[in-house]
């Protein structure tokens, strides 16, 4: 009888470690998100006063809402972590990750046959959410000191965003493993053809700046059909300085949404202006981002992926990862998606996850799909950006490709 209640007292003792250590890891958060928007504010306003001007008071408005979203996010987060004291966040390995685990560890082989790309790598990122989640709990995995230079591309309208795409992880990683990053520019509101020209002037020109430098590309959302449209017409340049690729929530294949009935009819009617309504006016504009929609359409960039794979940069490592989350896991933005384009299939909000992998006829590491909502790499997301990257690392690096 003794010896139950001294276990139950063990046991109690180690939630409650647990429960604070979290607590502690969110109200960080918190105060972090807090003290980096002030921050800002502060710069817009000095801006917004020492030039005023109707650009820079979008742009203050625009950081605000922003700032606003990311606080009231991690306050959420915060109290999700008060609320759940009797969730305790460890679960027992099973055999297959231990292995995996000690396998990458120690450099050794692991058999297709036991286990794919995808086993691999959600073994990796599972047992690095177990060190953030269990406080007692240390992987071995570890990230190694490289000189890359990572380049992010970002998607649908990023300009809305304070930060690129999975910035935040990127600047943590890179301080952990002495790499750097930049954004590449593209136009969120843009086709893959401007997009690729776009990347194309940009990384020449680091390149020229930098002739020593090599690249890995992660390729978040749309950015990824972008990248993908640029290396195909880039073949010489991408195998001299591109390392590989990356993509994250990328509709590879296209993307089911664009396709919708509702969004077929409003490129319709754009082109019967375009052709009929304004054939005495030039100017034309693109009202319903039709070049957008059909960059993304699973009938146009399904068709261009077949016919253009194999014209693919042969150098290169090509990796993709997909999201899945339930509506009330959702982003407030990715459910109102969710109902107003519907799809019985898995999806993140916005892309189909089976859209999010390379064709079975592709040579490229597939490495699965994950729990999360489409927009968890912006910065108002709680979402851990650095541990999804440090995966990507150990698991390229593993495979000898970083």
């Amino acid at each position: 009888m003794d010896d139950l209640l001294k276990k139950k007292r063990e046991l109690y003792k180690t939630i409650k470690r647990r429960y604070l250590h979290k607590t502690s890891k969110t109200r960080e958060f918190v105060e972090f998100a807090k003290k980096i928007s002030t921050e800002e504010f502060k710069d817009n306003l000095h801006n917004l006063i020492k030039s005023p001007s109707i650009k820079e008071t979008v742009f203050t408005i625009r950081d605000l809402i922003g700032s606003s979203a990311w606080i009231s996010s991690a306050y959420i987060k915060h109290i999700f972590s008060i609320i759940q004291f009797l969730k305790s966040t460890e679960s027992l390995p099973l055999p297959k990750q231990d292995f995996i685990i000690n396998q990458v560890f120690n450099k050794k082989e692991i058999s297709s046959q036991y286990a794919s790309s995808a086993d691999i790598f959600q073994a990796i990122y599972n047992d690095l959410l177990r060190e953030k989640d269990e406080l007692e709990y240390q992987s071995n995995l570890k990230m190694q000191p490289t000189n890359i230079t990572i380049v992010l591309i970002s998607g649908v309208f990023n300009e809305l965003f304070k930060t690129a795409a999975f910035e935040a992880g990127s600047t943590q990683i890179c301080k952990k493993m002495g790499a750097k990053y930049f954004v590449a520019k593209v136009k969120g509101t843009k086709g893959v053809k401007h997009n690729a020209e776009l990347l194309k002037n940009d990384l020449t020109k680091y390149i020229e700046n930098h002739p020593q430098e090599k690249l890995w590309i992660i390729a978040y959302s749309k950015g990824g059909i972008d990248c993908l449209h640029f290396l195909r017409h880039n073949k010489d340049f991408a195998n001299k300085h591109i390392l590989g690729i990356s993509t994250i929530a990328s509709p590879i294949i296209g993307s089911s949404r664009a396709d919708q009935k509702i969004l077929i009819a409003l490129r319709n009617i754009q082109k019967l202006a375009k052709n009929h309504l304004l054939s005495k006016n030039k100017t034309s504009g693109d009202l319903f981002a039709v070049n957008l929609q059909e960059s993304v359409s699973s009938k146009v960039q399904g068709k261009w992926f077949i016919n253009n794979h194999k014209e693919l940069p042969k150098k290169l490592f090509y990796t993709a990862i997909g999201f899945q989350a339930s509506w009330h896991e959702s982003h407030l933005g990715m459910i109102a998606t969710k109902i107003i384009l519907p799809t019985n299939k898995s999806n993140d909000g916005i892309v189909d996850t089976f859209q999010t992998q390379f064709p079975h006829y592709f040579k490229a590491f597939n490495l699965g799909i994950i729990q999360g909502h489409h927009l968890i790499g912006y910065r108002s997301s709680s979402f851990c950006q650095d541990i999804l990257l440090k995966a990507h690392v150990i698991f390229l690096q593993y495979m000898e490709k970083l």
